[in-house]
Order: C-alpha cells, then structure tokens, then sequence
C-alpha cells in the first residue's frame, strides 16, 4: 500500500509505503478509506502467516482465504496495524470490494467456493452454485473473535454471472 502527494515531487511525495502479507501470495484488492488516516484493506491470501490482529478467525481455512485489515497510517511500525483477520472456509475464497458505514462497519463483497464460509444470520446459509458471491459485515473495532463478525451471508450466483464489488 503506497500514499503519495502527487503535486509533490520526488521522495517528498511519498506520504506512506508498506508491505502487507505472509510468506506466500497476497493480493489487496479493495480499499477503503476510514477517518483519521485509517485505511481498510480487502483481498485475498495464500500465507499461513498472514498478519493477524484481534482476529475473527486467526488462520487460514484453506488454499485462499479473504482477508480484511484495518491499518492506521499515522502510526508506524506494528502498532499501524489495528485489525486483521483471515476470511474463508476450506477451499477459495477472495476479498474482492470494501466500504464502510458511518459506524466504521466494513461491508465486503467477494466470492467463494468454500462449502464451509463462516456464516451468522444468513440470508443463505450454504453455497449454490460452483462459485457464489459473498457480503460479510465485520466490525473491527469490537472484540477479539466472534464478536466482529456482524453478518456474512452468501447470496446465489453462478460461476458466470460477473462477480459484486462495493463501491
């Protein structure tokens, strides 16, 4: 994740820059901006080792799992990182959009072809298809586990329908 003044130019312009993820692949491919520097990242990993922070669900349930990760750009070093949890059952899962509410719930959008999603009051409570999109609603700022997952849901689609993206 990278943070530039584009009026700026050289290394003054650079504002903030770091690596994200563990010791295999790690895709960020939604971001959402919070208040007071904080940024909200989703995507999707491969790492067993992906950071972690007051976790919903702390390891990798699969090959791929979604990630959500909230970091604050105004503080450096680990302390920067203010929530981060793996997303996912036993086989592919991908973080694909993100936004928040005026409470700083983050709304993430994805697919799936896990049979076994975390799920809690869902609208559909098992997969349909080959691959189906995902909504969850997480609350980064609650408890460690549970506690921040407020509502993951996954709603039909097939493999060829495009996939759903916040915005």
């Amino acid at each position: 994740m990278i943070k530039v003044n584009p009026s700026v130019s050289g290394s003054n312009g650079l504002l903030y820059s770091t690596y994200l993820g563990g010791s295999s692949n790690d895709e960020a491919k939604g971001l959402a901006l919070g208040a007071s520097g904080k940024v909200y990242l989703t995507g999707d990993t491969k790492s067993s080792n992906y950071p972690t922070k007051t976790a919903y669900q702390g390891s990798n349930a699969g090959g791929q799992d979604a990630f959500v990760t909230a970091i604050d750009t105004t503080v450096s070093g680990v302390n920067g990182l203010l929530y981060s949890t793996y997303l996912g059952g036993s086989a592919t899962d991908e973080g694909d959009g993100i936004v928040l509410d005026a409470s700083s719930n983050a709304y993430i959008t994805g697919s799936t072809t896990s049979s076994a999603l975390p799920t809690k009051t869902p609208w559909q409570s098992s997969i349909a298809g080959d691959h189906d999109a995902i909504l969850t609603e997480i609350n980064p700022a609650a408890a460690t586990g549970a506690a921040s997952l407020l509502y993951p849901a996954i709603p039909i689609r097939s493999a060829t329908q495009p996939r759903w993206r916040c915005s």
